[in-house]
């Protein structure tokens, strides 16, 4: 039985948020303002970590994730006082604010109460950059605001796919049960890309097992690469106890002779990334990136992956959002790969950022410099090796 969605209205007082920097942050994102207009998501995947959330909202638990989605009615309002007050300071530089890092601001609801597109309108009015992830069709209605703001360098788009067309038949009613098709959502991409609006595919994550071949793969990146998309960021499932709390439950309805194989694979052979969220072991992760960059490469798109693989990547998808996003992990090795052997110092890095990055202040550059004293900056990387030179930390690229 389908349990009912039910949706409740809620003021806040702010909409934006600002990331703090952590470690995983700064390895990880390259935006630091969220927006998050509706809490909860009725896509209902099962992988999704999001539904921690829930936590916070009175009287709702994380497995109402799907069921119970909280509407933030006055969010354009609180909006604009947000802009406002960022604009009055001396120090104010335009970056990109993502739309929905925990929840999909183009789920079905959206088209009801519109505030997406409000707050998209508030960014062309006001200049500000937005970048958005999303499963849903729906954000092609909105194609001439990010036209607008595409035009000024101040638009992404991407489209989170993780199964082609021919998978779809076998695991979406799993996987993903209430999103739209992938054939739905490649058109999307056709649209946004004949619009000019930068795009790229986040396929991730893919699930051991089901989505994680390279059957699921290949057709896959030649479908992204037929839409017109050359950028795609790849990654496996990630599990933390209530993820893997509330995929167990669903895998157990749909595949338990199953369940035993994702223990072994995670809990048994897996690791931790960052000591935060289970995954399958390294090895496990370099022989499924490896064969999906390769087969980016023949497909002739871009690749980029998670979890410190850097030496696999073909390209920076964050590229389509260059001019008003942060450095992530990947900056920070490049600047040690492209110093060819030598031990790079933090001054050289930090120089490299501020050129770079427009959007790079003093205090990120504190917090940076505080994981590179404390050598926790190139964690897990197997290519990166430090030195320590007249008492201070310095870092060295092994491929050389």
């Amino acid at each position: 039985m389908t349990t009912p969605v039910t949706y409740i209205e809620k003021e806040c007082k702010t909409l934006l948020n600002r990331m703090k920097e952590t470690l995983f942050t700064m390895r990880t994102y390259s935006i630091r303002l969220t927006a998050n207009l509706y809490s909860g998501c009725v896509f209902d995947c099962p992988y999704c970590y999001a539904p921690y959330i829930h936590k916070f909202n009175e009287g709702a638990t994380p497995q109402e994730f799907g069921t119970k989605i909280f509407v933030k009615e006055n969010a354009v309002q609180a909006l604009d006082k947000q802009i406002a007050a960022m604009k009055r300071k001396k120090d104010y530089r335009p970056e990109f604010v993502d739309l929905g890092t925990i929840t999909d601001c183009y789920q079905p609801i959206e088209s009801k109460y519109k505030l997406t597109r409000a707050t998209l309108e508030t960014f062309v009015r006001e200049g500000i950059p937005a970048t958005i992830l999303t499963k849903s069709d729906l954000v092609v209605r909105d194609r001439d605001l990010l036209s607008r703001l595409a035009a000024e360098g101040k638009a992404a788009v991407g489209m989170s796919i993780t199964m082609a067309t021919g998978t779809e038949a076998e695991y979406k009613a799993f996987l993903e049960p209430k999103s739209p098709s992938t054939a739905k959502r490649l058109e999307a991409l056709r649209t946004l890309n004949a619009a000019g609006i930068p795009t790229y595919v986040f396929v991730n994550p893919v699930v051991p097992f089901f989505s994680a071949t390279e059957a699921s793969i290949r057709p896959l990146f030649q479908q992204i690469a037929a839409a017109g998309t050359t950028n795609i960021f790849f990654g496996v499932m990630k599990l933390n106890p209530l993820t893997w709390s509330l995929f167990r439950s669903r895998l157990e309805a749909f595949r338990p002779d199953m369940v035993e194989a994702f223990q072994r694979l995670y809990f048994k052979e897996g690791t931790k990334e960052l000591l935060r969220a289970a995954v399958p072991s390294y090895a496990y992760r370099e022989g499924l990136y490896r064969m999906a960059r390769d087969i980016a490469a023949e497909t002739g798109v871009g690749f980029s992956c998670e979890g410190g693989l850097y030496h696999l990547w073909l390209n920076d998808w964050s590229d389509c959002e260059r001019g008003y996003n942060y450095p992530t992990g990947y900056h920070f090795w490049q600047a040690v790969q492209q110093a060819g052997g030598k031990p790079l110092r933090f001054s050289q890095l930090a120089d490299r950022l501020r050129r770079q990055f427009p959007v790079v202040r003093a205090d990120y550059l504190d917090a940076l410099a505080g994981f590179w004293d404390q050598d926790l900056l190139f964690t897990e990387l197997h290519d990166v090796d430090k030195l320590v030179v007249d008492g201070e930390n310095r870092y060295r690229w092994l491929g050389a």
